[in-house]
């Protein structure tokens, strides 16, 4: 079994309060980085550290884990998605926020929804200033974990108190 909890290591606190704005226009750079221990062939980490703003709220993307199922038996998944996240909301009143609400869309073209029964609990109601940190697993069903080469995620924008939008959703392309 492997732990996913660990994969937020990244401090990108200051960026979530505009204290470093990454350059506009340029890409998102992305580390590889191998699991080392008895998953080491079936595990990749991807330091992503890049910031999204979606009007007040805040998403810090900090790294992806691609895991493959070794667990001889289960066939209905080939693998996990895990994605690092930092969020904070920048506005004074309450905004309502789901990164569980994310799909991703990967290179093989195989779509995918997030599994809240084992995910952190990130979203929610977010008061002013409030920073939740956590990981969004993404099960994968029909690719090989070892074709995925790059990411698009999807992400659904915050909501006011009477479930407006405050923005558009955007999209976050992540080259592995």
């Amino acid at each position: 079994m492997v732990v996913l909890g660990t994969l937020i290591t990244l401090p990108i606190a200051a960026r979530l309060w505009g204290k470093q704005e990454p350059g506009r226009g340029q890409g998102v750079n992305v580390q590889h980085q191998e699991v080392t221990g008895k998953v080491q062939d079936f595990s990749r980490l991807f330091n992503v550290d890049q910031v999204v703003e979606m009007g007040p709220i805040k998403v810090g993307v900090v790294n992806i884990g691609l895991v493959k199922n070794t667990v001889a038996g289960e066939d209905d998944f080939k693998g996990h998605i895990a994605l690092g996240l930092e969020v904070a909301n920048t506005a004074p009143e309450m905004v309502r926020f789901y990164p569980e609400q994310f799909v991703i869309y990967l290179n093989t073209g195989e779509r995918l929804s997030s599994d809240i029964s084992i995910s952190s609990d990130i979203g929610g109601v977010f008061t002013h200033r409030r920073v939740k940190k956590g990981f969004v697993l993404f099960p994968i069903k029909d690719s090989e974990p070892d074709e995925i080469n790059e990411l698009v995620i999807l992400m659904v924008a915050p909501e006011n108190e009477n479930h407006q939008p405050l923005c558009e959703n955007q999209e976050l392309a992540i080259p592995l």
